[in-house]
């Protein structure tokens, strides 16, 4: 029996009003089962069936029956668009993504406007419930991109790439474990001055609160090189300065390239001496075959020199450059290397000065 609430009127009659609760609770195996019951006993009523197994009626009726709509179709009439609308709405959000032009919360509404003719702004819980009704869509935060990389990073560009890529290593019968690639990451000696986003304990009344960290900003260039069995070769290092001292790095392999640079940038003859001093000796080492070795980089002015060039004939050494505005997405150590190492050496930088009593970091300590 439904609660009743019993209220007294100012002339002492009793008023009784029933409150049914606004949806019983059932679970979808219940309803699953009753449907079950239902097939097996055909001759037992909808009724008896849904008292059992705490259903309301109509629902076990439509649901056996099949005349139940899904909750997304019962409920499109209610909606601010059509399901046709909305997915002509997905279909244009996908294509202006593609395209390098991502639409914002603005836009979408203003879109929403158009497409519904009511010129009464949604409220705030429909992008919500947009985007619940089509997960293919999310609100995110695209990173930049150059339009000259927009341009450049199409079907034919990459397709051509890649069969040049599969006829070298199949004319050549070229390993996996002769196949490079080399790429640079500039990083600043003290961490940089971007505070990630982590939580530190504090006294609770103590104001202001702060963190110490390094204020040196010096740039320095890493040159990696992976290979494409999932190991690599030792670094190369150009500092920023003009004076060098072997001293600084006495007990760093020697294996490692380190050199100096004005701004700490690569040039071509800091490209070149460590694809001869670096490069070349490791990757002979390692060898597996007779087979040429593969290097994939960037067509940067600095990566392939005369000097380099001349150098990668006389030791079997094919350099692949990639399509010009395309490293964003086909240069592996750019896409997949790059930014866990930088997140790495941020928090590497913080441990070191959280223990070095705000000493800055040597050079040596560096690499």
């Amino acid at each position: 029996m439904p609660a009743s609430k019993a209220k007294v009127s100012r002339s002492g009659l009793v008023l009784v009003k029933n409150s049914r609760k606004a949806a019983r609770a059932y679970t979808r195996e219940a309803l699953t089962a009753a449907c079950a019951e239902k097939d097996e006993h055909p001759d037992r009523d909808y009724a008896t069936v849904a008292r059992e197994y705490n259903i309301p009626m109509s629902t076990l009726h439509d649901h056996h029956r099949g005349i139940h709509s899904p909750a997304k179709e019962a409920h499109a009439k209610q909606q601010r668009l059509s399901p046709k609308s909305e997915l002509a709405l997905v279909d244009w959000l996908e294509h202006l993504s593609e395209m390098g032009c991502p639409v914002n919360k603005c836009t979408i509404i203003d879109m929403t406007i158009v497409l519904s003719g009511d010129p009464t702004p949604p409220n705030k819980k429909w992008v919500g419930r947009f985007l619940n009704r089509h997960p293919e869509i999310v609100l995110g935060k695209p990173s930049g991109l150059d339009p000259k990389r927009a341009q450049a990073f199409n079907r034919t560009v990459v397709e051509d790439y890649f069969k040049q890529l599969q006829k070298l290593i199949e004319d050549e019968k070229i390993p996996w474990e002769h196949v490079y690639n080399m790429d640079e990451k500039g990083v600043q000696r003290g961490g940089g001055r971007r505070l990630q986003n982590i939580k530190y304990f504090v006294p609770r009344d103590r104001r202001p609160k702060y963190k110490l960290r390094s204020s040196n900003l010096e740039l320095v260039t890493i040159i990696e090189c992976v290979c494409a069995d999932g190991s690599s070769i030792q670094p190369g290092f150009i500092f920023s300065g003009k004076e060098f001292s072997r001293h600084w790095f006495q007990d760093v392999d020697p294996r490692i390239t380190v050199s100096m640079s004005p701004n700490g940038w690569t040039d071509d003859a800091l490209c070149a001496e460590w694809f001869k001093q670096s490069f070349i000796l490791q990757t002979a080492a390692r060898r597996i075959s007779e087979a040429p070795i593969l290097l994939i980089l960037d067509g940067h002015g600095s990566h392939v020199t005369p000097e380099m060039r001349e150098l990668a004939i006389e030791n079997r050494i094919h350099i692949l450059c990639l399509p010009p505005h395309t490293t964003h997405r086909l240069q592996p150590l750019d896409v997949g290397v790059f930014g866990p190492l930088q997140t790495a050496w941020q928090n590497r930088c913080n441990e070191y000065y959280a223990t070095s009593g705000g000493h800055e970091m040597e050079r040596s300590e560096f690499i």
